[in-house]
């Protein structure tokens, strides 16, 4: 009995080390030939079924400062190995600040994901970067 009960320990100390570093990893995308920067930060999650969050930061290639980006700001998730996407994402500017937050983002279920920011520009042209994120 001690020995399951050490395993289980075990388990869920493991998965909660894995559930911190992702949510605390910073993930970092660059549009417009480096000129723009967007530092992106889990809020909530990365996690199956529930919503996740996060927050994008915008900031100018060459120095990293804030930067006010003009451009419609899109999230959305994509599984390769499935070959589906998601539920729509509600993504909005944070008042006061050039950051946005997003949210309703439901990874439907684990497996390898892909996180899709698309900029689309004041003259209609669109730029997509995406990272991973293992769910």
């Amino acid at each position: 009995m001690q020995k399951l009960i050490t395993l289980f320990s075990s388990i869920f100390m493991l998965l909660a080390t894995f559930s911190a570093s992702a949510a605390g990893t910073e993930q970092h995308l660059t549009f417009a030939n480096n000129t723009i920067h967007a530092h992106i930060n889990w809020t909530v999650g990365p996690q199956a079924e529930n919503e996740s969050m996060m927050l994008i930061s915008f900031k100018t290639g060459a120095d990293h400062k804030p930067l006010d980006i003009k451009a419609k700001v899109k999230v959305a998730l994509f599984m390769p190995e499935m070959g589906h996407g998601s539920s729509p994402t509600k993504v909005e500017k944070v008042t006061g600040t050039f950051d946005y937050k997003v949210s309703k983002i439901y990874f439907s279920m684990p497996g390898k994901w892909e996180v899709r920011v698309t900029l689309t520009n004041e003259d209609g042209t669109k730029e997509t970067q995406a990272f991973s994120v293992n769910i």
